[in-house]
């Protein structure tokens, strides 16, 4: 064992208290070998708070946590890997089967709200899909919430610049009709976009909605995507049903197809569009899924936790506390540094984190796309190309890499050598269903790949 884990043991009592107070302010799920860890971000967040790391914890463990202290713990356990028009083909099911009937019925405008938005790509990627598929309804006949726990986040998302890093699979049309480029290499939501989305801060696991105060109540569709995954499985019922109770009839919600869940089966039924699954509102739910979270903080506040705890009462304190960890590199997940810090903006340290990690780990094809997403954003698209054929040296089978190494041939001007990795890229999907996730692609479908590659190939 290390010198770090001998620090903090898996079940050390004091530890496990200050994680269950997490649980029980933010409903996220810790696991309990990575409580040291979880010691290291909480000296992290005291930095951020200007808070001693001591007086942070006793203010969690008492639930006296001020506004500064509970916002940088928010900053340091949630994680905003996102990108616009992420698992795209649910927005097309929910023109299909949802949005026509909701425009027919007269009851504008269409509220949607964006629980757990993190930078904002998701909120403008619905806004721009509807000004796209319905280009002849007033904008205003839609109204966006978008909510997260991460003020940092929010302050991005209503800044609405972003750089390449987001537009991984974001065609070329929209980005030259909603962007407008800056003078600092990044892209701007146009206005018209930006209008259509407002921005709040909430927690999901603060029992706060619905609520007509904040927004969250009387509801058409609920995103809420690439969040659940995160939060304990009793955070997650509660959340569920207050879903159902913050949607009016028929009331759609979208969540990610890895986060499909029987929880939802006793107030949703599962309407299958496009490959995709969503859920339409059941009426009523009978009996209420209890809510376990701890009462709500007095900052609303919803984002994806980077530390992913088993929910318990709080024990009583039992002695001072113990050194802190310092991290190591056998403790340290370089890869998931490396993507909090491109999120960041920070590449050169992003950079640096993930090629250690691929010092310890040369087989890592996620690793490795992972090298030439952000070789990419700091335009060494030579090094990109070479990152993307190691991860196919490594596995062949990576439908993913294949197509990303056509994007950057292409950018390249190496035109035939793209058009060929596309063409690979098709025939290895044309054996999977719509519906299966292709690995290291953000949960992208099968089917909305193979409707990339179809355009790609139609292109003049």
């Amino acid at each position: 064992m290390t010198e770090v884990q001998d620090a903090i043991a898996d079940n050390d009592p004091y530890w496990i208290q200050v994680r269950d107070a997490l649980v029980a302010r933010m409903g996220i799920h810790i696991a309990t070998p990575r409580l040291p860890e979880l010691a290291a971000k909480l000296a992290s967040a005291s930095e951020r708070s200007g808070s001693s790391r001591q007086t942070l914890i006793e203010n969690l463990l008492s639930g006296r946590l001020q506004e500064k202290e509970f916002d940088a713990l928010a900053d340091t356990l949630t994680i905003g890997e996102t990108y616009f028009f992420r698992e795209a083909d649910a927005f097309e099911a929910l023109a299909e089967v949802a949005l026509p009937g909701l425009l027919a019925s007269g009851q504008t405008p269409v509220r949607i709200w964006c629980a757990g938005c993190a930078s904002g790509e998701e909120a403008y990627s619905i806004a721009m899909f509807l000004r796209t598929r319905f280009a002849n309804v007033n904008p205003r006949q839609f109204s966006i919430l978008a909510t997260d726990i991460n003020k940092t986040f929010l302050a991005k998302a209503r800044q609405a610049k972003y750089t390449e890093w987001s537009f991984r699979t974001l065609t070329q049309s929209y980005k030259n009709r909603y962007f407008r480029p800056c003078d600092d290499g990044s892209f701007q939501v146009v206005d018209e976009i930006r209008n259509m989305v407002e921005f709040r801060s909430l927690n999901l696991a603060a029992n706060s909605h619905p609520s007509p105060a904040n927004g969250t109540s009387d509801l058409d569709i609920i995103f809420c995507r690439n969040v659940l995954m995160y939060f304990t499985p009793d955070v997650i019922a509660s959340i569920a049903n207050g879903f159902h109770q913050a949607l009016r009839p028929p009331g759609w919600l979208v969540v990610s197809q890895t986060e499909c869940s029987e929880l939802f089966a006793s107030g949703f039924e599962t309407v299958p569009a496009r490959g995709v699954f969503i859920y339409r509102k059941r009426q009523p739910i009978k009996q209420p899924i209890p809510h376990a979270a701890a009462s709500a903080t007095t900052v609303p506040t919803s984002s994806r936790p980077a530390v992913s705890a088993t929910s318990g009462q709080l024990a009583p304190r039992t002695k001072s506390l113990p050194p802190l960890p310092q991290p190591n590199a056998q403790t340290t997940d370089h890869f998931a540094d490396a993507r909090r810090l491109a999120n960041q903006g920070r590449l050169t340290d992003a950079l640096a984190a993930c090629e250690i990690g691929l010092g310890t780990n040369s087989l890592s094809v996620s690793g490795y796309h992972l090298h030439a997403a952000i070789l990419q954003e700091l335009g060494e698209l030579g090094k990109a190309s070479e990152a993307l054929r190691k991860a196919l040296y490594v596995d062949q089978s990576c439908i993913i890499a294949r197509y990303t190494l056509g994007t950057v041939e292409q950018r390249l001007g190496r035109l035939q050598d793209a058009q060929r990795n596309f063409d690979i890229a098709a025939r290895m999907l044309n054996g999977l269903a719509d519906t299966v996730l292709l690995p290291e692609s953000g949960n992208m479908t099968a089917g909305h790949l193979k409707t990339v590659l179809a355009r790609q190939r139609n292109k003049p």
